[in-house]
C-alpha cells in the first residue's frame, strides 16, 4: 500500500515536472516569436527612421564601438588623417594611393597623396609638427589645388579642392573663376577619430548648364593620429 502510494506521488512530480517542461517551453517559443515579430520589427523600422533623419548619426554608429553611444564626432585638428587606397588603374594593374589630410581650427584643410607610406613619412614625418604650428595662419590667399575651405552640416563634411590657376579654371582675362569648372571633391561622414569620404570629379557641362559628377572612390575610411608636441 505504501509503495503504491509512493510511486502515485512520484508519477504526479514527474507530471508537473513534465507540465513545467512543456510550459517553458510554450513560453520561451512564444517570446521569441513576439521578439521576432514585434520588437525586431519595430526595432528595424526605427532603425530605417533614424538613418533616414540622421545618415550622419547612423554611420558613425556603426562605426563606432558597442559601448560608445554618441553619436556626435568631432572634427579633430591636433594630427592628421590617413588612408589607403587599393585601386586599378586603367590599364587593370593594381595599384595602392595614401591620402593624408590636415585639418585647421580656422576652416582650412590640406591634401597630399603619395604612393609608399614609409619613404613619405621619412621625409615629412618631422615636419608634421611645423604644419600644426603654422595651420592657424593660413588664409583665403594661400588656396590652391591642396589647400581649400571644408564644410561641416550635421557631421558630414565636405571639401572642394581644385587649381585656381588651371585654364578651365580662368576666365577671359586669365583671372580665377568665382566658381570652378573643374573640381575635386571629398565628401562624407565625420567618426569617432576617423572620416568616412567618398571622391568625385566634376566638370561644368555647358550644354546642361550644370555640373558633371564622377565618382572614383567610395567610403575610404581614414584614421586619425595625434601629433604630439
Amino acid at each position: 500500500m505504501k509503495q503504491s502510494k509512493n510511486l502515485i506521488k512520484q508519477t504526479i512530480i514527474n507530471l508537473i515536472k513534465m507540465m513545467y517542461l512543456i510550459l517553458s517551453a510554450v513560453i520561451l517559443i512564444a517570446s521569441k516569436f513576439i521578439y521576432d515579430s514585434f520588437l525586431t520589427n519595430n526595432t528595424e523600422k526605427n532603425w530605417d527612421a533614424y538613418k533616414k533623419s540622421n545618415p550622419h548619426g547612423s554611420i558613425v554608429s556603426e562605426h563606432s564601438n558597442a559601448f560608445n553611444l554618441n553619436t556626435n564626432a568631432k572634427l579633430r585638428t591636433d594630427g592628421y588623417y590617413l588612408s589607403i587606397f587599393n585601386g586599378t588603374d586603367y590599364n587593370g594593374d593594381i595599384f595602392k594611393m595614401f591620402f593624408i589630410m590636415f585639418f585647421t581650427k580656422n576652416g582650412f584643410v590640406a591634401i597630399d597623396e603619395f604612393e609608399n607610406l614609409e619613404n613619405y613619412m621619412d621625409l615629412n614625418k618631422n615636419d608634421f609638427k611645423q604644419v600644426l604650428i603654422n595651420a592657424d595662419l593660413v588664409l583665403e590667399a594661400d588656396i590652391a589645388s591642396g589647400i581649400v575651405k571644408y564644410q561641416i552640416k550635421n557631421g558630414g563634411i565636405s571639401m572642394q579642392f581644385y587649381d585656381p590657376n588651371e585654364y578651365s579654371n580662368l576666365d577671359l582675362n586669365n583671372n580665377s573663376l568665382l566658381e570652378p569648372n573643374v573640381f575635386n571633391e571629398w565628401k562624407g561622414t565625420i567618426l569617432h577619430n576617423g572620416l568616412l569620404l567618398t571622391f568625385s570629379e566634376s566638370f561644368y557641362n555647358e550644354s546642361l548648364k550644370d555640373y558633371t559628377k564622377e565618382s572614383r572612390i567610395k567610403d575610404l575610411k581614414f584614421e586619425f593620429t595625434q601629433i604630439k608636441f
